[in-house]
């Protein structure tokens, strides 16, 4: 094991060889033999998890964090509507599923217009002109209107 790795370790793991994976364990010991600097590296770790042991252990929740979950909680006139539902509903509540397919389809036959190829086809007279080709007329004027 290098003490990069070590590091790492006792950073993840802490200073107690048995809270370490047991593959790693062996090597880190047998580290600790012949380096100095792991040493401290372990007794650092060792001060810190001192520190740690005395803190105090966290409590059961309190009023405010019990408040702040219930808060986001849906109202009752939504029953079985989540908050991220409700969320959703109001992001996209403008523009409801119809909608979204017709623009879907606008943008599909637009692309395939766009990039259809009418040259060789029944619907080309060799003109070029749109009018024709819808309209079947020579030009915008032969149109009775």
């Amino acid at each position: 094991m290098k003490i990069n790795e070590f590091r790492r370790m006792i950073s993840a793991y802490g200073a107690t060889a048995e809270r370490w994976p047991i593959e790693l364990r062996a090597p880190a010991l047998a580290l600790l033999a012949r380096s100095d600097s792991a040493r401290r590296l372990r007794a650092e770790a060792a001060g810190l998890d001192g520190n740690l042991d005395l803190a105090p252990a966290p409590g059961p929740a309190g009023g405010s964090l019990i408040g702040a979950i219930a808060a986001l909680r849906p109202p009752a006139d939504h029953p079985g509507t989540t908050a991220a539902a409700m969320d959703r509903e109001s992001l996209l509540g403008w523009f409801h599923w119809p909608q979204l397919a017709a623009l879907a389809m606008a943008g599909v036959l637009g692309f395939v217009v766009g990039w259809a190829q009418l040259e060789g086809t029944i619907f080309y007279d060799g003109t070029g002109d749109v009018t024709n080709l819808v309209f079947g007329a020579e030009s915008i004027d032969e149109l009775s209107l």
